[in-house]
Protein backbone atom coordinates (compact mmCIF):
# COMPACT_ATOMS: atom_id res chain seq x y z
CA UNK A 1 0.00 0.00 0.00
CA UNK A 2 1.25 3.53 -0.65
CA UNK A 3 2.56 5.63 2.23
CA UNK A 4 0.09 7.92 3.98
CA UNK A 5 2.09 11.11 3.44
CA UNK A 6 -0.16 13.25 5.64
CA UNK A 7 0.35 10.81 8.49
CA UNK A 8 4.12 10.84 8.06
CA UNK A 9 4.22 14.63 7.82
CA UNK A 10 2.12 15.13 10.96
CA UNK A 11 4.27 12.66 12.92
CA UNK A 12 7.44 14.30 11.58
CA UNK A 13 6.24 17.67 12.87
CA UNK A 14 5.60 16.17 16.31
CA UNK A 15 9.13 14.71 16.35
CA UNK A 16 10.60 18.11 15.45
CA UNK A 17 8.76 19.70 18.37
CA UNK A 18 10.09 16.97 20.65
CA UNK A 19 13.66 17.53 19.35
CA UNK A 20 13.73 13.99 17.94
CA UNK A 21 15.33 15.24 14.73
CA UNK A 22 16.57 11.88 13.47
CA UNK A 23 13.05 10.41 13.68
CA UNK A 24 11.64 13.53 12.00
CA UNK A 25 14.17 13.38 9.17
CA UNK A 26 13.37 9.71 8.52
CA UNK A 27 9.62 10.49 8.21
CA UNK A 28 10.20 13.43 5.87
CA UNK A 29 12.61 11.33 3.79
CA UNK A 30 9.94 8.64 3.32
CA UNK A 31 7.52 11.29 2.03
CA UNK A 32 9.97 12.63 -0.56
CA UNK A 33 11.38 9.17 -1.34
CA UNK A 34 14.96 10.22 -0.68
CA UNK A 35 17.74 9.53 1.82
CA UNK A 36 19.02 11.46 4.82
CA UNK A 37 22.47 13.04 4.65
CA UNK A 38 23.69 12.53 8.21
CA UNK A 39 26.93 14.43 7.52
CA UNK A 40 24.92 17.67 7.44
CA UNK A 41 21.94 16.90 9.70
CA UNK A 42 20.56 20.46 10.05
CA UNK A 43 20.77 21.23 6.34
CA UNK A 44 19.43 17.83 5.45
CA UNK A 45 16.44 18.15 7.81
CA UNK A 46 15.51 21.59 6.45
CA UNK A 47 15.76 20.33 2.86
CA UNK A 48 13.72 17.22 3.62
CA UNK A 49 11.09 19.28 5.47
CA UNK A 50 10.65 21.59 2.47
CA UNK A 51 10.49 18.69 0.00
CA UNK A 52 7.97 16.83 2.16
CA UNK A 53 5.86 19.97 2.56
CA UNK A 54 5.67 20.44 -1.21
CA UNK A 55 4.44 16.89 -1.70
CA UNK A 56 1.93 17.09 1.15
CA UNK A 57 0.38 20.27 -0.24
CA UNK A 58 -0.42 18.36 -3.44
CA UNK A 59 -1.53 15.17 -1.71
CA UNK A 60 -5.05 13.79 -1.76
CA UNK A 61 -6.86 14.51 1.49
CA UNK A 62 -6.62 11.62 3.93
CA UNK A 63 -9.10 11.97 6.76
CA UNK A 64 -7.13 10.08 9.41
CA UNK A 65 -3.40 10.34 10.00
CA UNK A 66 -1.73 7.64 12.01
CA UNK A 67 1.39 5.69 12.78
CA UNK A 68 0.84 1.96 13.10
CA UNK A 69 3.87 1.12 15.21
CA UNK A 70 2.11 1.01 18.59
CA UNK A 71 0.60 -2.47 18.41
CA UNK A 72 3.02 -4.06 20.90
CA UNK A 73 1.62 -4.30 24.39
CA UNK A 74 2.60 -5.56 27.84
CA UNK A 75 0.13 -7.85 29.66
CA UNK A 76 -0.33 -5.44 32.57
CA UNK A 77 -0.81 -1.69 32.57
CA UNK A 78 2.25 0.18 33.77
CA UNK A 79 2.74 3.79 34.89
CA UNK A 80 5.23 6.45 33.81
CA UNK A 81 5.53 9.76 35.70
CA UNK A 82 6.35 13.12 34.13
CA UNK A 83 6.15 16.63 35.59
CA UNK A 84 2.40 17.10 35.14
CA UNK A 85 1.18 13.68 34.00
CA UNK A 86 1.02 10.02 34.91
CA UNK A 87 0.92 7.88 31.77
CA UNK A 88 -0.83 4.53 32.30
CA UNK A 89 0.20 2.34 29.40
CA UNK A 90 0.94 -1.03 27.80
CA UNK A 91 3.81 0.19 25.60
CA UNK A 92 6.88 1.83 27.19
CA UNK A 93 8.13 3.57 24.03
CA UNK A 94 4.74 5.10 23.31
CA UNK A 95 4.43 6.17 26.95
CA UNK A 96 7.70 8.11 26.77
CA UNK A 97 6.59 9.86 23.60
CA UNK A 98 3.11 10.54 24.98
CA UNK A 99 4.60 12.08 28.13
CA UNK A 100 6.89 14.39 26.15
CA UNK A 101 4.06 15.32 23.82
CA UNK A 102 1.69 16.06 26.71
CA UNK A 103 4.28 18.24 28.46
CA UNK A 104 4.93 20.13 25.24
CA UNK A 105 1.22 20.80 24.65
CA UNK A 106 0.69 21.62 28.34
CA UNK A 107 3.00 24.62 27.97
CA UNK A 108 1.84 25.58 24.48
CA UNK A 109 -1.89 25.46 25.24
CA UNK A 110 -1.54 27.28 28.56
CA UNK A 111 0.46 30.05 26.88
CA UNK A 112 -2.13 30.40 24.13
CA UNK A 113 -5.20 30.32 26.37
CA UNK A 114 -3.84 31.94 29.50
CA UNK A 115 -0.95 34.10 28.29
CA UNK A 116 1.54 32.25 30.47
CA UNK A 117 2.06 28.95 32.29
CA UNK A 118 0.95 29.03 35.95
CA UNK A 119 3.61 28.09 38.48
CA UNK A 120 1.31 25.40 39.87
CA UNK A 121 -1.74 25.03 37.70
CA UNK A 122 -2.99 21.74 39.11
CA UNK A 123 -3.00 20.32 42.67
CA UNK A 124 -2.45 16.84 41.25
CA UNK A 125 -1.11 15.25 38.08
CA UNK A 126 -3.40 14.43 35.20
CA UNK A 127 -3.67 10.74 34.35
CA UNK A 128 -3.42 9.69 30.71
CA UNK A 129 -4.76 6.17 30.17
CA UNK A 130 -3.64 4.46 26.97
CA UNK A 131 -5.69 1.29 26.71
CA UNK A 132 -4.54 -1.45 24.32
CA UNK A 133 -7.64 -1.39 22.09
CA UNK A 134 -10.73 0.62 21.20
CA UNK A 135 -12.95 -2.03 22.77
CA UNK A 136 -11.06 -1.82 26.07
CA UNK A 137 -11.23 1.98 25.96
CA UNK A 138 -15.02 1.90 25.45
CA UNK A 139 -15.38 -0.62 28.27
CA UNK A 140 -13.37 1.49 30.71
CA UNK A 141 -14.71 4.91 29.69
CA UNK A 142 -18.38 4.10 29.09
CA UNK A 143 -18.37 6.37 26.02
CA UNK A 144 -20.43 6.08 22.83
CA UNK A 145 -19.08 3.74 20.14
CA UNK A 146 -17.92 6.67 17.95
CA UNK A 147 -15.70 8.05 20.72
CA UNK A 148 -11.92 7.81 20.26
CA UNK A 149 -10.81 9.66 23.41
CA UNK A 150 -12.26 11.66 26.24
CA UNK A 151 -11.27 13.93 29.12
CA UNK A 152 -12.90 13.74 32.53
CA UNK A 153 -12.67 16.20 35.41
CA UNK A 154 -14.15 15.58 38.86
CA UNK A 155 -14.45 18.50 41.27
CA UNK A 156 -16.38 19.63 44.32
CA UNK A 157 -17.03 23.27 45.07
CA UNK A 158 -14.53 24.37 42.44
CA UNK A 159 -11.78 22.17 43.95
CA UNK A 160 -10.23 19.50 41.73
CA UNK A 161 -10.61 15.92 42.89
CA UNK A 162 -9.42 14.08 39.79
CA UNK A 163 -8.74 14.64 36.11
CA UNK A 164 -7.81 12.18 33.42
CA UNK A 165 -7.58 11.59 29.69
CA UNK A 166 -8.63 8.21 28.32
CA UNK A 167 -7.89 6.82 24.87
CA UNK A 168 -6.16 3.82 23.29
CA UNK A 169 -2.70 3.23 21.94
CA UNK A 170 -3.60 2.42 18.32
CA UNK A 171 -5.95 5.38 17.82
CA UNK A 172 -5.10 7.42 14.75
CA UNK A 173 -3.36 10.73 15.37
CA UNK A 174 -2.90 10.03 19.08
CA UNK A 175 0.06 12.37 19.56
CA UNK A 176 -0.68 15.11 17.09
CA UNK A 177 -4.46 15.35 17.51
CA UNK A 178 -6.07 13.52 20.42
CA UNK A 179 -3.63 14.55 23.16
CA UNK A 180 -3.85 18.32 22.43
CA UNK A 181 -7.63 18.07 22.01
CA UNK A 182 -8.28 16.33 25.32
CA UNK A 183 -5.64 18.37 27.14
CA UNK A 184 -7.46 21.55 26.04
CA UNK A 185 -10.53 20.27 27.91
CA UNK A 186 -8.44 19.69 31.05
CA UNK A 187 -6.81 23.13 30.90
CA UNK A 188 -10.03 24.96 30.04
CA UNK A 189 -11.76 23.32 33.03
CA UNK A 190 -8.94 24.46 35.34
CA UNK A 191 -9.04 28.02 33.96
CA UNK A 192 -12.78 28.30 34.60
CA UNK A 193 -12.67 26.89 38.14
CA UNK A 194 -14.01 23.49 37.12
CA UNK A 195 -17.40 24.86 36.17
CA UNK A 196 -19.87 22.25 34.95
CA UNK A 197 -21.64 24.86 32.83
CA UNK A 198 -19.15 25.22 29.96
CA UNK A 199 -21.27 24.80 26.77
CA UNK A 200 -20.43 21.78 24.63
CA UNK A 201 -19.83 23.91 21.51
CA UNK A 202 -17.34 26.05 23.44
CA UNK A 203 -15.47 23.05 24.84
CA UNK A 204 -15.27 21.18 21.54
CA UNK A 205 -14.69 24.21 19.31
CA UNK A 206 -11.70 25.32 21.39
CA UNK A 207 -10.34 21.77 21.66
CA UNK A 208 -10.45 21.26 17.90
CA UNK A 209 -8.88 24.71 17.48
CA UNK A 210 -5.78 23.22 19.14
CA UNK A 211 -5.66 20.24 16.78
CA UNK A 212 -3.42 20.25 13.67
CA UNK A 213 -4.18 21.52 10.21
CA UNK A 214 -5.32 18.20 8.74
CA UNK A 215 -8.19 17.98 11.25
CA UNK A 216 -9.25 21.54 10.39
CA UNK A 217 -9.07 20.69 6.71
CA UNK A 218 -11.28 17.64 7.18
CA UNK A 219 -13.88 19.62 9.15
CA UNK A 220 -13.88 22.34 6.50
CA UNK A 221 -14.92 19.67 4.02
CA UNK A 222 -17.65 18.49 6.40
CA UNK A 223 -18.89 22.08 6.69
CA UNK A 224 -18.91 22.54 2.93
CA UNK A 225 -20.82 19.31 2.27
CA UNK A 226 -23.32 19.29 5.15
CA UNK A 227 -24.02 22.94 5.98
CA UNK A 228 -27.07 23.02 3.72
CA UNK A 229 -28.44 19.66 4.86
CA UNK A 230 -30.78 18.77 7.71
CA UNK A 231 -27.79 17.61 9.74
CA UNK A 232 -26.61 21.19 10.27
CA UNK A 233 -27.44 23.22 13.37
CA UNK A 234 -28.86 26.71 13.53
CA UNK A 235 -26.82 29.08 15.71
CA UNK A 236 -29.45 28.81 18.44
CA UNK A 237 -29.38 25.01 18.26
CA UNK A 238 -25.59 24.91 18.28
CA UNK A 239 -25.12 27.17 21.29
CA UNK A 240 -28.02 25.57 23.16
CA UNK A 241 -26.92 21.98 22.61
CA UNK A 242 -26.74 19.99 25.85
CA UNK A 243 -24.70 16.84 25.60
CA UNK A 244 -23.62 15.39 22.28
CA UNK A 245 -25.86 14.94 19.23
CA UNK A 246 -26.60 11.65 17.50
CA UNK A 247 -23.58 10.03 15.87
CA UNK A 248 -24.64 11.07 12.35
CA UNK A 249 -24.56 14.74 13.38
CA UNK A 250 -21.32 14.64 15.40
CA UNK A 251 -18.98 15.69 12.52
CA UNK A 252 -21.04 18.74 11.55
CA UNK A 253 -21.45 19.68 15.23
CA UNK A 254 -17.67 19.69 15.67
CA UNK A 255 -17.19 21.54 12.38
CA UNK A 256 -19.69 24.28 13.29
CA UNK A 257 -18.30 24.56 16.83
CA UNK A 258 -14.80 25.06 15.42
CA UNK A 259 -16.08 27.61 12.89
CA UNK A 260 -17.80 29.63 15.63
CA UNK A 261 -14.72 29.63 17.88
CA UNK A 262 -12.44 30.58 14.98
CA UNK A 263 -14.80 33.40 13.98
CA UNK A 264 -14.77 34.80 17.52
CA UNK A 265 -10.98 34.57 17.69
CA UNK A 266 -10.71 36.37 14.35
CA UNK A 267 -12.77 39.22 15.77
CA UNK A 268 -10.92 39.60 19.08
CA UNK A 269 -7.86 38.31 20.93
CA UNK A 270 -7.76 35.35 23.32
CA UNK A 271 -8.13 37.51 26.44
CA UNK A 272 -11.40 38.94 25.10
CA UNK A 273 -12.50 35.45 24.07
CA UNK A 274 -11.92 34.23 27.64
CA UNK A 275 -13.97 37.09 29.06
CA UNK A 276 -16.75 36.19 26.63
CA UNK A 277 -16.43 32.54 27.71
CA UNK A 278 -16.82 33.47 31.38
CA UNK A 279 -19.94 35.48 30.59
CA UNK A 280 -21.32 32.55 28.60
CA UNK A 281 -20.69 30.18 31.49
CA UNK A 282 -22.21 32.50 34.08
Amino acid sequence: APENVLSLYALGEVYVKLARFRDAAERFARISNTTVDWTEPRTSLKKLYDMAGNRVRNARLVVNCDDSSWTDRTPRMQALESTHFTIHHHNAELAQLAAKTAEYFYERIYRELNGDVPAKAWPKKCGIYLYPSHDEYLKQSGQESWSQANAKTVSAGGILKDHRIMTFQTVRSLLSSHIPHELTHIIQAAMFDYSTRIPVWLKEGLAVHNEPWFKHRFLSEVLRKEMDTDKAFTLEQLTGQEGYPDEARVPIFYAQSLALVETLLDLEDMRTFNRFSRLTIS
